[in-house]
């Protein structure tokens, strides 16, 4: 009989062991059913942990030119029926592009895909092999769709302790109305594209404007002056500003949102900047209003 050597024995034992251990690391553990055996906390836990997401959640929901004040726009827009009238609407109220493109939806399934991805890395970082889910910070990986289940339940969890639910479905039907704008309106007859009479200087002008307040927002003047820094006379940049036909009131909020994404301003500061930009007093008022100061 052939005889080993006590190398050859050990060699032959370690590889073996490391076989074992190469399967037995890619074998996915149990999969989970609820966010309790995924991350390994307590209901109890769970809600508090959802609890301190309120503003995160308050931020995603109010990050429009609508702020939290979506139910006018809501209505308003359930009530345009025709193609003319979408036409009409989204021409008076810039705010409908932007509002189409909103994702509300996707932005709070990752937020709570980014908070369970979270707990469940800090629940098992420090225990190795706790509760046999020692690689559950691969659930994606091995449970795709149940993580995305489970993202979604965490960020519903959130919305429901921190009362936010009415608001997210206020939202979504925000995003809905307006695509379902944008689509009619974009099915509208040649009858209603503005008039072929403008002069080629005015229609391009006109362009212009649109393809700016379609990317930022502006005031009646702050736009007039963009244009001409682009080149418009003074009377081509007047009729493509008026012929837009925007909610200057809209515009104002979306600007007073956008310096406070990027700032912090006292309300009489935020108000100064607001009409620095070109816009009324009611304007600013409104803005502010919009942004909750």
């Amino acid at each position: 009989m052939k005889r080993f050597s006590k190398l050859q024995i050990f060699l032959s034992i370690f590889i073996v062991g490391c076989i074992g251990a190469a399967v037995f690391i890619t074998i996915p553990p149990e999969k989970p059913t609820d966010l309790e055996s995924a991350t390994g906390l307590s209901t109890q836990e769970l809600i508090e942990v959802a609890k301190g997401e309120c503003s995160r959640y308050e931020q995603i929901l109010g990050s429009s030119g609508a702020g939290i004040e979506y139910q006018p726009w809501v209505d308003g827009m359930s009530n345009v029926n025709t193609p003319k009238q979408a036409f009409d609407y989204r021409k008076r109220n810039s705010a409908v592009y932007d509002f189409a493109k909103l994702d509300f939806t996707e932005k709070i399934r990752a937020r709570g895909a980014f908070t369970l991805e979270t707990l469940i890395y800090e629940n098992t970082r420090l225990s190795f092999f706790k509760a046999g889910q020692w690689n559950m910070t691969q659930l994606d990986e091995f449970y795709p769709a149940t993580f995305s289940a489970l993202s979604w339940n965490m960020a519903n969890l959130s919305l429901v302790e921190c009362e936010l639910s009415d608001l997210g479905k206020g939202m979504q039907q925000l995003t809905q109305q307006a695509k379902r704008i944008m689509a009619l309106a974009n099915s509208a007859s040649k009858q209603n594209s503005p008039s072929t009479s403008e002069s080629l200087s005015e229609e391009n002008a006109r362009l212009t404007a649109e393809r700016y307040l379609r990317s930022s927002s502006f005031s009646r003047s702050g736009l007039i002056s963009q244009l001409e820094f682009e080149g418009f006379s003074n009377s081509d940049a007047t009729y493509a500003v008026d012929a837009v036909g925007a909610d200057w009131n809209t515009q104002a909020a979306k600007t007073a949102a956008a310096y406070l994404r990027s700032s912090s301003f006292s309300r009489d500061g935020l108000k100064s900047q607001l009409m620095f930009e070109g816009f009324s007093d009611t304007q600013a008022e409104f803005g502010l209003s919009a942004v909750g100061y």
